[in-house]
């Protein structure tokens, strides 16, 4: 137990008074602490009021007056613990409120700097929804734009197909013309006196003279062939090349036979060229026409304009067609052509 005098420790079974200040302790009765409490807040205004003035003086309290006296003593007591908790609750309140308050004002700060983030923020998707605005104007020019290019194109695609129609029909029309120029060049050239250099009968039977070749309407195709031959002749080169066997040249001049027939030979007189399912007969660059083979090239090609020592550059009229004998390794004449020097 505690003195309520002193708050001193006192063993209540062995101790009479207060070992610290001489409070008598046999007279704490509960009785007495309303007048305990008065007489010492007199005490204290008075400024009287000490332990030792409060022990010297119990003696002439009387008994029921010390009990009280003890009895307001130890309300004081405990009034004053509860004084000295409330005031260091206080204290610890006070230091509280001022981390609350420095907190507080963090916060403030934090705040106010999110506000203006926020701000920032704000005014940034002003922005960018500025942007995305002119953006959808600029995708939708865009998709115009690109709506016009297919159009252009289109119109672009069109023209090119139209043009190449007419590309194609510029081209027919100029085969046609030169059709037409060759057929007439042929026309005037069918009432023209032909000379040979060959007159004498002798020669006549030793090599005998061709059958007049007939001068045949050419077809577009053979068109087609005698100019490419006539403006591009290397073209060629990589055709078959053929030459008049010696067997058939032989039996020709023996009389034994009229038929031309032509085999594959290296450097040979004239090209293979198929066309349209036509097997087409050509002079290749080898053969060079003069008055000892004259004869027998016109078994293959008529020599239109020839004169001997005189003639060298030829262009072809028409060309001669062939097919494939029975063996299938040769090629019989069936129609001779015609070359103009």
């Amino acid at each position: 137990m505690k003195c309520p005098s002193c708050g001193s420790e006192y063993n209540e079974v062995h101790d009479t008074n207060c070992p610290s200040c001489g409070f008598p302790l046999r007279y704490i009765d509960p009785q007495f602490q309303d007048l305990i409490y008065w007489l010492k807040q007199r005490l204290v205004e008075n400024s009287q009021y000490s332990p030792t003035f409060e022990a010297q003086n119990y003696e002439s309290f009387s008994n029921s007056e010390f009990k009280e006296l003890q009895k307001n003593q130890r309300e004081l007591e405990k009034i004053i613990k509860k004084n000295q908790e409330i005031n260091k609750n206080i204290n610890n309140l006070g230091h509280n409120q001022a981390h609350i308050i420095y907190e507080v004002k963090e916060l403030d700060k934090k705040i106010e700097e999110n506000e203006k983030e926020q701000l920032n923020i704000k005014r940034q998707l002003s922005t960018l929804e500025q942007r995305l605005v002119a953006i959808e104007e600029q995708n939708s020019q865009l998709s115009t734009l690109e709506q016009r290019l297919v159009a252009v194109e289109q119109e672009r695609s069109q023209t090119q197909e139209r043009l190449n129609q007419l590309d194609k029909l510029s081209t027919k029309l100029a085969e046609i013309e030169e059709y037409i120029e060759a057929e007439q060049e042929v026309s005037s050239r069918s009432n023209t006196p032909q000379y040979s250099s060959f007159n004498s009968e002798e020669e006549e039977v030793i090599n005998p003279k061709p059958a007049t070749v007939s001068e045949r309407k050419l077809s577009l195709a053979e068109h087609k062939l005698v100019k490419k031959y006539n403006d591009e002749r290397e073209s060629f080169n990589n055709a078959n090349q053929v030459s008049e066997t010696e067997q058939s040249s032989s039996d020709r001049r023996l009389g034994k036979s009229k038929i031309v027939i032509l085999a594959n030979k290296r450097r040979g007189n004239y090209w293979i060229v198929e066309q349209d399912g036509i097997t087409y007969l050509i002079p290749s660059n080898n053969l060079r026409v003069n008055q000892y083979n004259v004869k027998t090239v016109e078994f293959v090609f008529e020599c239109l304009g020839y004169q001997p020592n005189m003639s060298s550059h030829f262009k072809l009229l028409q060309p001669a067609i062939v097919r494939k004998t029975l063996e299938g390794n040769n090629w019989q004449l069936e129609k001779p052509g015609i070359v103009q020097f």
